[in-house]
């Protein structure tokens, strides 16, 4: 990869990190709660077959981690293997490129970050009783989730057909 594209990475990882923990996390309601970077990064690797989306997801974590922002800590592990889960399933399970393979490339790679959150979540659960509810926990993940789908289809159907399939010629 060459230093331009390095930096073209470096920069859109930047601008999404920003926009989603600043701007997004002032909405009210449960529009805060959208992982935007997730959600591009699991695009570009399964619907561009750009493989440095993965790259986006796992930095996501190390910012949240670095920035101490995180609810949960060992976020940069969570999401690391949330990026492996979501190269591997994309090259190798839902290579179509559909709107299929974006909502199960991002379930599995959802699944996989919400098991290593969930557990990190259990542990310190135990030791310091007051962290947040189950039922509280559960109701944040799920809607993040939830919109975390709806942005699938929004960002599927917002980029022109050919831009979609011509985007590496």
């Amino acid at each position: 990869m060459s230093s331009s594209r390095i930096f073209f990475l470096l920069f859109i990882f930047l601008c999404l990190a920003l926009l989603e923990t600043s701007f997004f996390a002032s909405l009210p309601g449960v529009l805060r709660l959208l992982p935007i970077t997730f959600a591009v990064g699991v695009y570009l690797v399964q619907s561009r077959g750009w493989w440095p989306g993965a790259w986006l997801i796992a930095a996501m974590g190390a910012f949240l981690d670095f920035a101490g922002i995180a609810p949960v800590p060992l976020q940069t592990i969570a999401y690391g293997i949330a990026a492996l889960v979501i190269f591997f399933s994309a090259r190798s399970l839902f290579s179509n490129r559909s709107l299929f393979g974006i909502l199960a490339c991002g379930t599995l790679g959802w699944i996989a970050h919400g098991l290593v959150q969930t557990t990190v979540w259990l542990i310190q659960n135990l030791t310091d009783p007051a962290r947040p509810t189950v039922g509280a926990y559960a109701r944040v993940f799920g809607w993040q989730f939830l919109l975390l789908m709806c942005f699938f289809v929004v960002l599927f159907y917002t980029m022109p057909q050919r831009t979609r399939m011509d985007i590496h010629r």
